[in-house]
């Protein structure tokens, strides 16, 4: 199992829905909006160490690289997390995009949420979230709003976890005027807006120069010829309109909208989205801002004071270019439907039940243990006298590993110089070792394994009954002493490939079962070799692969040399098997009741001797 952070005792693997997704995007911040009571802290029955969840973080889905977040909300109490994630790559296409949450780290006493979850372009980004005193932009800009009039702070926002300001359309409103917001080329703004009646011209936003009309003006408009929402742009010399664009229908009572407007450069277009669905377009040229008397960027009036929005406001952004409208909606999409938009998978707990980093590490003395290991950096590991175990285990960088005089029933993965099972061992191991120096099985083992083995330059196996299955790159390998090894397999190799199967049995092309070895018995292990005689040199062979092996590459190769006509020569099935042979047919399934374990078969039409 991957750990990105050992100190983490907790992940969750989160799943972004590719179908939520309109457009591939980079650095994209998508919001992680839950109620899981994993989450909560501990004194609440969760596993979060820090009630203001400071030990939560994310992981891209290698678990390599932590990712930069956002703490918008978190209660502690109830596992409440309303928390903003820059995703390096979010793909629109499958498969799904998968980043991963942990948590449950003690002493994490420094908030982690970093403004570089928002990416260069965001010069302004306002949850309105706060409690009090004004906005607070979440960018390194720190463009925080002034607080004007009495707006009213910590109301439920557009989703029922995040916060939102009231605006009593009396003149409340928050300045932000900074003349990084300047623009005189491309632009983008963003809010959620929610309108308490329709019974006047309500604006959400004024943006330029406040003695003249405004360069970009956004708003609700009462009026006998239209009601609904309107994007206009006005020169700034003498207020001449630039562009108009309006909303396809007025805005419905009690609803909440994402309002989402661009500007792209002189000559583009300026373009009101409503919902992440593209409302109106209008041509028009740059805003010469710079030359504004008196520049004013104002959320909730007109940047003169005209026009009071009276309402709610939530999650105001604004950016430097001009959004795709594939950003659009997937902006939309991740806050409306956070739901669906990642999917948390079930709690995964670190394997710790023993972690042991050390010079030495010894097991002795006649000990019966069933447990799960991690080790670190162990430069001696021992395992000797009689022990009967069942485990699990992770070596790392061990640079001796012994294992003398047990029963030992135990999976591995290894990194080790020196790796040694001799003395009368009867083990059932599954083991990856990558990459011994010296491999060496011998005295009389008996053993069902299956190995693989990376770059070790020696490798032996002597004296042993064995039966394993094994990828090898080693350059030297030898099996001597009345080793059995292979036994359960059998070789299908053409011009472009060579194929191992095991546990096959064969039949005449009539069905009759004329040989049949290492028969394998799935559910109890156990294994036969039995010896009909031969009729027929036409051949049906059919077996079962188990569980630890995937046979995706093994079956396209076989369709490939049956489709392509290849003549294949089958050994290791004795010779009055061994033979040219053309594929007529292959076909494999899924064993009822198993997750991985398939049956196979195969017919094969009789060319020649090998």
């Amino acid at each position: 199992m991957t750990w990105a952070d050992n100190d983490y005792g907790y992940k969750k693997k989160l799943t972004l829905d590719h179908t939520l997704v309109q457009g591939d995007e980079t650095d994209f911040p998508i919001l992680v909006y839950v109620v899981d009571a994993d989450l909560a802290d501990d004194s609440n029955g969760g596993h979060v160490k820090s009630s203001s969840g400071y030990d939560i973080v994310f992981y891209n889905g290698d678990e390599d690289t932590k990712l930069d977040h956002e703490i918008e909300r978190y209660i502690n109490t109830d596992g409440t997390l309303v928390f903003w994630v820059k995703v390096p790559s979010i793909s629109s296409s499958a498969p799904d995009t998968e980043i991963y949450i942990y948590y449950g780290k003690t002493g994490v006493v420094v908030n982690p949420s970093s403004t570089d979850t928002w990416d260069a372009n965001f010069i302004g980004v306002y949850h309105m979230n706060d409690a009090s005193g004004g906005v607070t932009d979440s960018t390194s800009n720190g463009l925080d709003g002034v607080e004007n009039g009495n707006p009213t702070y910590h109301n439920a926002g557009h989703n029922a976890l995040s916060y939102c300001v009231h605006f009593d359309g009396t003149g409340d409103y928050f300045d932000l005027t900074d003349a990084v917001f300047e623009l005189d080329t491309t632009i983008s703004f963003e809010v959620y807006a929610y309108l308490d009646d329709k019974s006047a011209s309500y604006s959400i936003l004024g943006w330029g120069d406040s003695d003249i009309w405004e360069s970009y003006y956004l708003y609700r408009q009462e009026d006998p010829l239209y009601k609904g929402w309107i994007l206009t742009q006005y020169y700034t010399d003498g207020g001449n309109l630039a562009s108009y664009c309006m909303s396809l229908a007025d805005p419905v009572d009690d609803t909440w909208y994402n309002i989402f407007a661009t500007h792209e450069a002189e000559d583009g277009d300026t373009i009101l989205y409503l919902d992440g669905v593209e409302q109106s377009v209008d041509v028009s040229e740059d805003m010469d801002m710079s030359g504004a008397t008196t520049f004013k960027a104002i959320l909730g009036t007109r940047s003169g004071g005209a026009f009071p929005y009276k309402g709610y406001m939530n999650e105001f952004r604004v950016s430097d270019i001009a959004r795709s409208a594939n950003w659009v909606k997937t902006t939309f999409n991740t806050q409306d439907d956070p739901g669906n938009f990642v999917d948390f998978a079930a709690e995964e707990e670190k394997p710790d039940s023993g972690e042991t980093v050390d010079d030495t590490f010894d097991i002795s003395d006649s000990v019966s243990l069933a447990f799960s290991f991690v080790f670190a950096s162990a430069d001696d590991f021992e395992i000797t006298d009689d022990i009967s175990l069942a485990f699990s285990f992770v070596f790392a960088s061990a640079d001796d590993f012994e294992i003398t005089d047990i029963n030992l029933v135990a999976e591995a993965i290894l990194i080790a110089d020196t790796f040694d099972i001799n003395d009368t061992i009867s083990s059932i191991f599954n083991f990856a070792f990558a990459p011994s120096d010296t491999f060496d099985i011998t005295d009389d083992i008996s053993s069902i394994f299956s190995f693989v083995f990376v770059s070790s330059d020696t490798f032996d196996i002597t004296d042993i009954n064995l039966v394993a299955e094994a990828i090898l790159i080693a350059d030297t390998f030898s099996m001597d002493d009345h080793t059995s090894i292979w036994k359960n397999a059998f070789v299908i190799q053409s011009d472009t490939y060579t194929i191992y199967i095991t546990k096959p049995e064969w039949r005449g092309l009539d069905g009759q079962i004329v040989k049949d070895i290492a028969l394998f018995d799935f559910w109890n292990e156990n294994y036969s070799t039995v010896d009909k005689g031969i009729d027929s040199r036409d051949r049906h062979l059919q077996g079962v692969e188990s569980v630890i092996n995937d046979i995706s590459d093994t079956v396209e190769k076989i369709w490939s040399m049956q489709n392509n006509k290849e003549e294949v020569t089958i050994t290791c099935l004795g010779e009055t098997i061994n033979g040219v042979y053309i594929i007529e047919s292959f076909d494999f399934k899924t064993i009822k009741g198993t997750n991985a374990a398939y049956s196979w078969s195969i017919n094969l039409k009789f060319v020649r001797d090998v």
